[in-house]
């Protein structure tokens, strides 16, 4: 691998972090680092190298969305392309790589690297890898990594990588931990962002201050911080995550509206299915529009799902919105819901029952996955569980779970004989 990096010397140089990392033997690597580290820049120098195996070698790449993989994949023909400009490239590899930007696949001769979503287990599963790179790896359900991932490498032998900044003491913790016995099989590194010599110490210390002490923790010095407080568990809803909605579930559609107006967003959620199964078919939210736009919102949606049932927040000024909605589209089943101190923390506590029992199917939807992620629930002076944002909002949160709320149990017939007959 030295003579590796001397080669690649004239188009990049590794800092001392990631040196040390592409130096690494173990079967299993394990890095932990802070954001700008430079993860995408070592894992496609891993991938390069790769490249210049004796035996066939497929490589898989990995992310919790396709959009993630392709920053891997992207930074990868990059480099290859301006080994090949300046002239390098042919003086270690016998072929030039072929690019396949529509299927994100590199071929060169019986080497391959494909990149994938996690989210779509179906089309990861059954497949076999030599190397599989998982980036953001922290943000990948362990059950992916544990069910469909490692078992591709049963008959090849081959090494396994996960790169990410920490969320929590998760999957990616416990692999971290083992690769600190040092063995031939697994190895592990904690690296800081401050290891990148690029990223300024005066940046560093502008996010000291802008962050709090545990998400600076977490982003910057790649510390696992336990996530106290928080509701939703990251590995539940990570694994309710798929890639498409299921527009075929049986069951009546609800749609959810939490209003807003100046502050806040309005948040609409459209779910389907029962309490027992159900997807989400929209979310969608809108920022500081007059009530006029937002009733041709509602009501568009509507007209997708004529057959939908309404739920809507009447707190505050949502009351008045929600009876002009009703004067509106008299035809529609509209349902009124008050947001109190008792009546939210009830609400939640279903949302939560659904994640917990896998029952409900979400879109990869980075917004409403960030406010699962930062809602808290804390104790008041008066003994009152409060429950909202630790930062930012919760409007889609609280759509999804009166969206939730209302959808019925799918009741089963029982036959029953007397034994007298």
């Amino acid at each position: 691998m030295q003579d590796f990096l001397n080669w690649l010397g004239p188009v990049w140089r590794p800092h001392p972090g990631q040196e040390r990392f592409l130096l690494a033997r173990a079967k299993t690597k394990v890095l932990a680092c802070g954001r700008r580290w430079g993860k995408t820049d070592a894992c496609a120098v891993q991938v390069i190298a790769g490249l210049g195996a004796d035996r066939p070698r497929r490589t898989l790449l990995v992310a919790p969305t396709l959009e993630q993989a392709s920053f891997l994949f992207r930074r990868l023909r990059g480099l290859v392309e301006q080994l090949v400009s300046r002239g390098l490239w042919e003086l270690r590899f016998p072929l030039i790589p072929k690019f396949r930007d529509s299927k994100m696949e590199l071929t060169m001769g019986e080497h391959s690297v494909v990149a994938r979503s996690a989210h779509s287990r179906h089309h990861l599963r059954g497949d076999e890898a030599s190397e599989i790179i998982v980036d953001e790896a922290a943000y990948v359900s362990g059950s992916v990594v544990n069910e469909v991932l490692t078992p591709m490498m049963a008959t090849t032998d081959g090494s396994l990588t996960m790169i990410s900044t920490p969320n929590g003491q998760d999957h990616f913790y416990e692999a971290f931990r083992e690769g600190l016995e040092n063995s031939d099989e697994f190895w592990s590194l904690q690296a800081p962002s401050s290891d990148n010599p690029q990223v300024r110490l005066a940046f560093l210390d502008r996010q000291k201050k802008l962050l709090s002490p545990s998400a600076y923790a977490t982003e910057y010095d790649a510390q696992f911080v336990q996530r106290e407080g928080y509701v939703f568990d990251r590995t539940a809803v990570d694994e309710c995550v798929v890639a498409e909605p299921d527009f075929d579930i049986p069951g009546p559609t609800i749609i959810a509206v939490d209003w807003a107006r100046y502050q806040d967003f309005s948040a609409l959620v459209v779910v389907r299915g029962f309490q027992s199964r159900a997807s989400v078919l929209e979310v969608d939210r809108k920022h500081r529009e007059d009530w006029f736009k937002q009733i041709a919102w509602v009501t568009d949606v509507l007209a997708r799902y004529p057959n939908a049932r309404l739920i809507c927040d009447t707190t505050g000024g949502g009351d008045s919105i929600t009876a002009w909605l009703r004067n509106e589209l008299r035809a529609v089943s509209i349902k009124s819901f008050v947001f109190t101190t008792e009546s939210k923390p009830k609400l939640v506590d279903g949302l939560v029952r659904a994640f917990e029992t896998r029952s409900i199917q979400l879109p990869p939807h980075e917004a409403l996955k960030k406010e699962l992620d930062n809602f808290q629930a804390t104790r008041s002076a008066s003994g009152h569980v409060q429950m909202a944002a630790k930062s930012g909002h919760d409007d889609l949160v609280m759509a999804l779970a009166m969206a939730v709320s209302d959808l019925p149990y799918a009741h089963r017939m029982i036959l029953t004989t007397n034994p007298r007959r």
